[in-house]
């Protein structure tokens, strides 16, 4: 018997982290698409998958960290 598998891609396939994204957006006080812009570029630029995170520090937010509490 052969096993039989089924993946799928948790980011927009079956979560949408686009509330994520824009709920960081309005806490940082910027436009929603600057930070899709910012976010998109990061994934496309990571050489490793965890690499995408830098993105608050290439909005020149590091005081991101600060601000979790309002976002949770």
């Amino acid at each position: 018997m052969m096993d039989r598998w089924v993946c799928l891609d948790v980011g927009e396939t079956l979560i949408d982290e686009t509330r994520v994204f824009r709920t960081w957006a309005e806490i940082l006080g910027l436009p929603e698409f600057t930070v899709m812009a910012v976010l998109g570029g990061s994934i496309t630029n990571a050489e490793r998958p965890e690499d995408w995170r830098g993105f608050f520090e290439m909005l020149q937010r590091p005081e991101w960290r600060d601000q979790r509490p309002a976002f949770e």
